[in-house]
């Protein structure tokens, strides 16, 4: 569930910058947490999912490893193509991604599932993943507004695991993060990384 106004004010504040490229890169911590899992990592490559303008696409690519992006903001597009033009950047729908079964060794979708239908959205992570491949995501369990501690969205995390079928869950830790933009709010959530099961599993 998430409130109405606060989607409103998200798709308002995807009119503008996105807030992302002055924050840390999560995509070091990241690849760390993939070379650590992935047991073959020769011609591995990321799919991050809701790349946005593309930061952490291109902060994959400069720590060595092949990236590409999908971002549905036609605007974050544009953008990113401008300010890393070396990061590939699809004009997609994380619900419907344009990409054949098991395309990608990695998956990397941060901060975004809540704008979707979890239904959707995390088995096609799921399904663009090839077997042994392996994926992080972050699942946010709900998200309070500061000013009057109101709940802007929840959702049931152990449900959302549920979708992630034939995976196995290699890491679930809890997080809590503040963020200004629309208004200020707190996420409380669940970083996870997962690994698909391989073909003859």
């Amino acid at each position: 569930m998430v409130r109405d106004d606060f989607t409103k004010a998200v798709g308002s504040a995807a009119e503008g910058e996105s807030h992302w490229l002055h924050r840390e890169s999560y995509a070091p911590i990241a690849l760390d947490k993939f070379q650590i899992y992935l047991k073959d990592f020769s011609d591995a490559s990321v799919l991050d999912v809701g790349c946005g303008q593309g930061h952490d696409v291109a902060q994959f690519i400069a720590l060595g490893i092949g990236c590409e992006g999908v971002e549905i903001n036609p605007r974050y597009v544009k953008a990113g193509r401008t300010l890393f033009p070396s990061a590939k950047i699809t004009s997609a729908n994380a619900e419907r991604l344009p990409y054949a079964d098991e395309s990608f060794a990695l998956v990397y979708c941060r901060n975004l599932v809540f704008c979707t239908d979890p239904k959707k959205s995390l088995p096609e992570l799921v399904r663009v993943l090839r077997p042994g491949g392996v994926g992080h995501v972050s699942l946010d369990e709900k998200i309070v507004q500061l000013s009057d501690a109101s709940l802007l969205h929840s959702a049931d995390v152990d449900e959302m695991l549920t979708f992630l079928a034939r995976c196995e869950i290699l890491e679930k830790e809890y997080r809590e993060r503040d963020d200004d933009d629309p208004t200020p709010h707190r996420h409380h959530y669940y970083d996870v990384y997962f690994r698909k099961s391989a073909a003859n599993s």
